[in-house]
C-alpha cells in the first residue's frame, strides 16, 4: 500500500517541482555573460520572452491525464488534472487497479488535499510557508500553478537576467539573492527545453530541481512537453510525467472544487 510520504511525492511532481533538503553543494559562480543590447538599451531577446508571454495567454484553461513515475516507488500513478487559468487547480491521483491515492483542490487562498489511503483531509493557506511545511516546497501558490500548466514560474523582466545562444537555441539565467534559475527556449518553437533552479546559500549552490521536457505537441497557439524529467535534490530523487491527453478547455460538469467523503477528519497545518 502507498503510505503518506509516496502520496505526496506524485503531488509534487505533478506540480513538476521541488525543493527538498539536501542536495549537492558547490562553488558559486556569477554569470558573466550578458545581452548584447539595441540602439534603444533593449535586450534583444526582449521580443522573443513577449511572444513567449504571449503564447502562454492562448490557454487560460487547461485539463490533462497521465502517469507519473518515481524512484524508490514501484507502482505508477495516473492523474487528473485541470487548471482554471491561474485562479484554481484540481488534482486527482490513482494507483494500480484504480485505487484511490488522494486528491488536491487549491487556489491561491488555500488548499485541501485529501489523503485517500489515511482517510484524511489536510487543508491550510496556500502561501510558501505553508507548501513548504506540508510537501518541502519551498515555492508559492502561483509559482507551483505556473508550472503544473507547463510554464515557466515567472517570465524574466527585461533587465533581471543575461542570455545567451546555445547552438540554435538561447539558454537564459536569472539571478535573485537566494536563488537562480535557468532555462533553455528554442526561439523558433518556443519551447521551453530544460529549466533549473538553484538554491544560493553564500559561497555555495543546492540544486533544488532540473528539469527536461520532451514530445511537444501543440495546444492552441503554445507548445507543451508531453514528457518532463525531473531531477530533485540533485539527483537524490528522480521522477518522470508522461501528459496522455490534453486539451485546452475544461470538460462540462467538471470543476476545481474539491469534493471531501462525509465524516472525513480534517486537520489545519
Amino acid at each position: 500500500m502507498l503510505n503518506r510520504s509516496s502520496i505526496l511525492a506524485p503531488l509534487l511532481l505533478s506540480a513538476l517541482l521541488a525543493a527538498c533538503t539536501g542536495g549537492k553543494s558547490t562553488t558559486s559562480t556569477t554569470p558573466t555573460t550578458s545581452d548584447s543590447t539595441t540602439e534603444s538599451g533593449e535586450s534583444p531577446y526582449a521580443g522573443l520572452l513577449a511572444k513567449l508571454r504571449a503564447s502562454y495567454q492562448s490557454t487560460p484553461n487547461l485539463a490533462m491525464k497521465g502517469t507519473m513515475k518515481i524512484s524508490g516507488i514501484p507502482a505508477t500513478i495516473w492523474y487528473d488534472a485541470v487548471v482554471k487559468q491561474r485562479d484554481s487547480l484540481k488534482i486527482t491521483m490513482t494507483g494500480p487497479f484504480g485505487i484511490a491515492v488522494g486528491a488536491l483542490g487549491a487556489t491561491p487562498q488555500g488548499f485541501l488535499f485529501f489523503n485517500a489511503q489515511s482517510g484524511e483531509a489536510l487543508e491550510g493557506r496556500g502561501d510558501r510557508e505553508t507548501f513548504r511545511r506540508m510537501l518541502q516546497v519551498g515555492l508559492s501558490y502561483d509559482e507551483i500553478v505556473s508550472l503544473m500548466r507547463g510554464e515557466l514560474p515567472a517570465i524574466p523582466e527585461e533587465g533581471t537576467y543575461t542570455a545567451k545562444p546555445d547552438g540554435d537555441n538561447v539558454t537564459f539565467t536569472v539571478g535573485k539573492e537566494s536563488y537562480r534559475e535557468i532555462f533553455t527556449l528554442d526561439p523558433e518553437s518556443l519551447e521551453v527545453l530544460e529549466y533549473q533552479r538553484v538554491h544560493i546559500n553564500g559561497e555555495t549552490t543546492t540544486e533544488e530541481i532540473s528539469v527536461t521536457y520532451k514530445n511537444f505537441v501543440s495546444v492552441a497557439s503554445r507548445r507543451v512537453a508531453k514528457r518532463a524529467q525531473v531531477s530533485l535534490s540533485g539527483g537524490q530523487q528522480t521522477m518522470q510525467v508522461n501528459i496522455e491527453e490534453i486539451r485546452d478547455s475544461i470538460p462540462n460538469g467538471i470543476f476545481c472544487a474539491l469534493q471531501i467523503p462525509a465524516g472525513v477528519t480534517r486537520r489545519k497545518i
